[in-house]
């Protein structure tokens, strides 16, 4: 589980080490509503792909230990406390954009347009891999594990969701888990 402490603490982290990262998923989501809608069970970054040796060496001090290397994809580190970041590896292109290796040859394109984004994160300003971005993707070229959340966006219509979207979302599903 990652709480805002969690999120705080390792985004200050990668902060002080000079390393850039995007949240994504849940988190992503969160910091641009600015507040917590839910419980995480892990934190998404968007990273390049030739800082995971530093995010590594920089979160080890955190209590942080790669559990599963695939890169060029994504790396996952885990911590005490059954804390879990998933690093979205990126290798950016000239036109700004971050490009994720997929399985099976495939690719993610991120757009240049969204990592301009920024939330917080309990009251700390987070940079975030915009959704909306996103959303425009059909579901067989996006990242692998899409959030139930985009799926409901996809399915819906809706190319770029609004805060008020989102949150009606959010609220629907939790109250689904909460039933």
């Amino acid at each position: 589980m990652m709480t805002e402490d969690d999120v705080v603490a390792v985004m200050a982290r990668l902060t002080e080490s000079g390393i850039d990262v995007w949240l994504d998923g849940g988190w992503g989501v969160d910091a641009l509503l600015a507040e917590q809608t839910r419980d995480h069970d892990d934190l998404d970054l968007v990273v390049a792909l030739d800082h995971v040796d530093a995010i590594r060496e920089s979160l080890s001090t955190l209590g942080y230990g790669v559990t599963e290397d695939e890169r060029p994809t994504r790396v996952v580190l885990t911590a005490p406390g059954d804390r879990r970041i998933d690093l979205h590896t990126v290798e950016f292109d000239g036109g700004g954009g971050g490009v994720q290796a997929l399985p099976g040859g495939r690719s993610y394109r991120y757009p240049p347009e969204g990592f301009l984004a920024e939330g917080s994160v309990g009251a700390k300003p987070c940079p975030v891999s915009q959704p909306k971005y996103r959303s425009n993707a059909t579901p067989a070229t996006n990242r692998p594990r899409p959030t139930a959340t985009t799926w409901r966006f996809w399915r819906s219509g809706l190319a770029s969701p609004s805060r008020a979207a989102i949150l009606s979302v959010l609220r629907e599903r939790s109250q689904q888990y909460s039933d």
